[in-house]
C-alpha cells in the first residue's frame, strides 16, 4: 500500500540547528497522525531516488532548517513542481526540483508544503539551539494539520 502523506525531513544532524527536519519528521513517526497513512523518511538531502514514493504519495511534507527568519519561528509554504528540465546539482535540488523529477519521470506528484524551522547555530554538533528546540512541537503539529487535510 502507498502512503497518502509522504513526510521528508531532511538536514544535516550533525550541524546543530540543519538537524530540525529530522527531529520534526522522527516527532510525527513516534506520534503518527491517527487516521492517516504517513510514511516518515529522513535524509541529508533531496536526491532522485525519492521521486518515487514521492509520485505514489497524495501528499507531501518537506521540513527543513532555514535561516530567513528568527531562530526558533516556523514557517510553510505550498510548493509546485519547478518549471524545466530537472537539474541534479547537490544545492539546487530542492523539493520543487524533486516534484518535477517525480512528474517527468512516474507521471505524478502531489500536493506539497514546506515547513522551514528557522534556526541560529549551524556549528559543528548534535544539539539544536533553544529556540529551535522550543519549535519543535509547533512545526510537529504544522504537519499533523496538514496530514490531516490530505484526508479531505
Amino acid at each position: 500500500m502507498t502512503p497518502m502523506v509522504l513526510v521528508v525531513g531532511y538536514g544535516n544532524p550533525l550541524r546543530q540547528d540543519d538537524g530540525a527536519g529530522w527531529q520534526v519528521a522522527q516527532r510525527v513517526e513516534a506520534l503518527p497522525p491517527s487516521g492517516t497513512d504517513v510514511r516518515v523518511i529522513v535524509c541529508h538531502q533531496l536526491t532522485p531516488e525519492l521521486a518515487e514514493p514521492l509520485s505514489a504519495s497524495r501528499r507531501a511534507v518537506f521540513i527543513d532548517a532555514g535561516i530567513e527568519g528568527a531562530p526558533g519561528s516556523v514557517e510553510s509554504r505550498s510548493i509546485v513542481p519547478a518549471s524545466g528540465t530537472p537539474q541534479f546539482g547537490a544545492h539546487r535540488f530542492g523539493p520543487s526540483e524533486l516534484l518535477a523529477t517525480a512528474q517527468a519521470l512516474f507521471g505524478a506528484s502531489p500536493a506539497a508544503y514546506l515547513i522551514t524551522v528557522n534556526g541560529r547555530d549551524f556549528g559543528y554538533g548534535s544539539e539544536l539551539s533553544e529556540p529551535v528546540k522550543d519549535s519543535l512541537d509547533a512545526a510537529a503539529a504544522l504537519v499533523v494539520e496538514l496530514t490531516h487535510a490530505a484526508e479531505k
